[in-house]
């Protein structure tokens, strides 16, 4: 071939490759996902806002804002009114069983929510009762006392409160609301008695405790009122949602805490979406959470880039009502047969 053949068709596919390459810029303008997570204070805002960082460094078009919001009800209100252009970017955090109590129009969802879609699991969640007062050892021991829950509205009071049902103690405390970040001052000055905690066992060897349980376990001594697994059994029976049950051993969260091997619920907190966002952006978005994983200890110490891997599309809902886009990923990784 001729040197100025040769120049020609170097040019020609110079060309080629420019044009291809601003058809896929185009065909990918900068994207920027909407985030609503809970309140601060807890693991799973600091998860988000971790994401968050991410996408806004690395990722050359999706990009991302965080808004903190105090419960998955008023996230899912929120999200129902959003004009169609922004519910194709909204990436709420609910917990499944919100999912399932919104899909069938449950309280304290007005209606049902059937747009929404799960992208990925980001963690585990553990619930307990933690107190100052060493006189509370048992469910019967609450009788007469004050309970502190979440915000009105919160998903971690869909367990709390149907347990005390189980324990036949719900009508006879006095149940207060709170921001979790609130629980230690209100215990340590007696606003309340109890104040229902939240942990993160992110393997069978490590747990984390969300930033305001730590502040509560570290005030003073405490005394943790057991769960057995016939709890959550009966919990179970009186909800369309499922939780789980798991045992810390003796001291799993730190020193004294719990003070006896201790029984606990668990549920899965996960990004969500709706049935509108595209399938390619939700294709890359948890193929970037896929490939970053290993950022996030940066954010939260205690996570491990092999945990979120592996609890990505852990949950069982997600093969049911995860998006298209992500269930495509996880398919191409062997995630979900």
């Amino acid at each position: 071939m001729k040197k100025g053949h040769l120049v020609v068709v170097c040019l020609i596919v110079g060309v080629i490759f420019w044009l291809t390459g601003s058809q896929q810029i185009s065909a990918h303008e900068k994207v920027t996902l909407e985030f609503y997570s809970t309140v601060a204070g807890t693991t799973a805002y600091n998860i988000h806002e971790a994401l968050t960082d991410m996408l806004n460094k690395k990722h050359p078009w999706l990009k991302a804002s965080h808004l903190e919001t105090a419960s998955d009800a008023e996230r899912l209100a929120l999200v129902d009114e959003l004009p169609l252009k922004r519910k194709k970017v909204a990436i709420p955090g609910y917990l499944s069983i919100d999912l399932v109590k919104a899909r069938l129009g449950m309280k304290p969802f007005r209606k049902k929510y059937i747009e929404g879609r799960m992208v990925a699991t980001y963690m585990a969640i553990a619930m307990y009762f933690v107190t100052y007062d060493k006189n509370i050892k048992t469910p019967e021991d609450l009788i007469g006392k004050k309970v502190g829950l979440f915000p009105r509205g919160h998903s971690m009071n869909y367990i709390a409160e149907p347990l005390l049902k189980v324990w036949g103690v719900h009508d006879k405390v006095k149940i207060s609301y709170h921001r979790p970040t609130a629980f230690k001052d209100a215990l340590t000055t007696g606003i309340i008695d109890v104040a229902w905690a939240t942990a993160v066992p992110w393997s069978k060897k490590k747990t984390s405790v969300s930033p305001y349980a730590q502040e509560i376990l570290g005030a003073r001594k405490t005394y943790w009122i057991p769960i057995t697994e016939a709890d959550q059994k009966s919990l179970n029976k009186m909800n369309p949602f499922k939780v789980g049950y798991g045992v810390w051993s003796k001291g799993a969260l730190g020193k004294g805490n719990p003070p006896n091997e201790t029984g606990f619920l668990r549920v899965f907190g996960a990004w969500c979406t709706t049935s509108v966002a595209e399938d390619d952006v939700i294709y890359e978005l948890a193929k970037f959470i896929y490939e970053n994983a290993d950022g996030f200890q940066q954010y939260v110490p205690v996570m491990s880039g092999d945990g979120i891997r592996e609890i990505m599309a852990g949950d069982p809902l997600m093969s049911e009502i995860g998006h298209p886009g992500a269930i495509r990923f996880y398919k191409e990784k062997g995630l979900i047969k």
